[in-house]
């Protein structure tokens, strides 16, 4: 039997990839014109593309760029002192402690959740139902803002839907790792990210039109600036982590860590997170428990928050 070569396998993930962004840039791009097999799209010019819930979430990330003003300076100093020192002790140790590095990554994501403790305490109530998306969007509008751009819910819009066609393409290629660790045959790998693919198209004729309704088609394609996009990947990347075949204290502590972020994103994730820890335990090396632990407790102050 021919194995296919990784570099077949990295061109067709790469290429199914495109087609899933291209379809709801295409829905974009028409722009109120009916394509076939997909629901009309059309941007809302008086809220810059934001409907539903993604109003609260965009309060919830000019409130995270506000808190870092209403902080009292002397706060805002010792955030930076510390940011800084934790920064440089975890690259003096990664250097010389290559044992400790999947320690070293589950220690950066809690020190980086601190600091972002901090700013959450100068929050305002923002109507967000949670805070992983607006945390994440917020992020690159922050050194945009801080570079003296104007900001608006227009560009606020770009943002989102950028990063959340980003998040989309990321997860075909978790998808096929997750199918092909789970099988241990590439073809499957790569049949289900096809299916995760040609998902915008199939969903209306599983499901019939109706399953379009409420925004979910435009959700889940990512451009309604909703949480899904990013909390799909990070659970279907944690997941593929932990049935990789070469479970190694890294990858269970970035699966970890990868489904901590996710509860964040979407509080219910948190069940997937200690379901997970069943399936470290099935691998039969109980030893795992505590890498994965680590990673899965990295994010929990900001849940906590």
């Amino acid at each position: 039997m021919r194995v296919p070569k990784a570099s077949s396998w990295w061109s067709t993930l790469a290429l199914l990839a495109a087609i899933r962004v291209a379809i709801p840039l295409a829905a974009l791009v028409a722009d109120g014109s009916k394509l076939p097999g997909i629901p009309r799209f059309t941007r809302d010019p008086a809220e810059g593309g934001l409907v539903g819930d993604a109003t609260g979430f965009y309060a919830a990330t000019r409130e995270f760029m506000a808190a870092w003003g209403r902080m009292p300076r002397s706060v805002l100093a010792l955030v930076v002192l510390f940011a800084l020192c934790a920064s440089v002790a975890i690259a003096f140790a990664w250097r010389r402690r290559p044992a400790w590095r999947p320690w070293l990554v589950a220690a950066s994501v809690f020190a980086f959740g601190l600091v972002i403790c901090v700013d959450i305490h100068w929050m305002h109530a923002s109507g967000a139902a949670v805070f992983g998306w607006p945390l994440v969007w917020a992020l690159p509008m922050l050194v945009y803002r801080a570079l003296s751009f104007g900001l608006s819910k227009h560009v606020a819009w770009d943002f989102g839907v950028a990063l959340s066609l980003v998040f989309v393409a990321i997860t075909v290629v978790a998808v096929g790792y997750l199918g092909r660790y789970a099988t241990g045959r590439r073809w499957v790998g790569l049949l289900a990210a096809g299916f995760w693919t040609a998902w915008p198209l199939l969903v209306g004729l599983i499901a019939g039109h109706g399953a379009w309704g409420n925004g979910q088609w435009e959700v889940d394609v990512g451009l309604h600036n909703y949480s899904e996009p990013l909390s799909t990947l990070l659970v279907t990347a944690g997941a593929a982590l932990l049935l990789s075949p070469r479970l190694t204290q890294m990858r269970l502590v970035l699966a970890g860590c990868a489904l901590s972020v996710a509860t964040c994103v979407k509080v219910s994730n948190g069940l997937l997170t200690a379901a997970a820890l069943v399936i470290v335990f099935m691998r039969g090396r109980k030893a795992d428990a505590l890498p994965y632990l680590a990673g899965a407790v990295s994010f929990a102050p900001v849940v906590a928050v």
